[in-house]
């Protein structure tokens, strides 16, 4: 691939285009690019753009910074840009601002889901619809955000860590049906264990979960709980190894149970 460094001027770089498929204005992280160039513009990344396009490929959030500075009046109308032109077929340019995103870490894990399903990935549809209309991953605050990541859980048991982000997550109707099962069951948890919903522990209670439910009818775990909850109030941690523990633990005296 060839590629050609060179410094532009503001007109010049106001050419420059976002792809259509790709990420939206993180205003957060817009916010914390404009105050690392405010302290040090000239250590910045060069953006990145496809000669054959203008898009820009990486950078994006940088450039949109430096517009601003200088509309503010921090940086200087002639501040030159440095760009990283580069030489790419347009049916490569979206894997390409994938890839690099995946390498720099500037996407959060929705900005790909949504490149993904701007392309018409239908997995990636479905894992919207169902994330927007559970309650527990649902995103009341930004709709547009839902939590995915304890979606994917509930349909794979699986953060998806890299599935989500490259492209190959894939979900069948009965891996949905069955995600609707566990989020009933996730939410009849919550209430036994009197516990709020999000943050760490959730996420590694789900996978737990995922693991151990089918060994006993869903029945007998909510009745133990319900009648040990004074046992159990030291619980839940924030691994998944306490919460492999905790379920283990109702799953031998189950067992027990059963056996007598």
């Amino acid at each position: 691939m060839q590629k050609t460094l060179k410094f532009v001027t503001l007109d010049e770089a106001s050419k420059f285009t976002f792809h259509p498929k790709g990420r939206m204005i993180d205003r957060k992280h817009l916010q914390k690019i404009k105050k690392l160039m405010q302290k040090s513009p000239d250590t910045m990344p060069p953006i990145v753009v496809n000669v054959r396009t203008n898009h820009q490929i990486d950078g994006g959030h940088r450039l949109l910074s430096i517009f601003q500075l200088v509309q503010e009046g921090t940086l200087s109308p002639n501040y030159l840009i440095p760009v990283l032109f580069i030489d790419l077929p347009v049916e490569d340019e979206f894997n390409a601002i994938v890839e690099t995103n995946i390498n720099s870490q500037n996407w959060k894990p929705y900005d790909f889901i949504h490149a993904h399903m701007k392309e018409g990935n239908i997995y990636y549809l479905k894992l919207d619809e169902w994330a927007r209309n559970h309650s527990l991953t649902a995103n009341p605050k930004d709709p547009n955000k839902p939590k995915y990541r304890y979606a994917g859980i509930m349909m794979k048991g699986s953060t998806l860590r890299n599935e989500l982000p490259n492209g190959t997550f894939e979900v069948t109707d009965e891996e949905l049906a069955r995600a609707d099962t566990i989020h009933g069951e996730v939410e009849k948890l919550i209430g036994l264990f009197s516990l709020p919903t999000g943050g760490q522990w959730f996420e590694q209670m789900l996978c737990s979960w995922f693991k151990f439910r089918e060994l006993h009818k869903f029945s007998d775990w909510t009745n133990y709980i319900r009648n040990h909850k004074k046992g159990l109030r030291k619980w839940p941690k924030a691994t998944v190894g306490d919460w492999n523990a905790i379920f283990s633990m109702i799953h031998s005296q189950l067992d027990l149970k059963s056996a007598a």
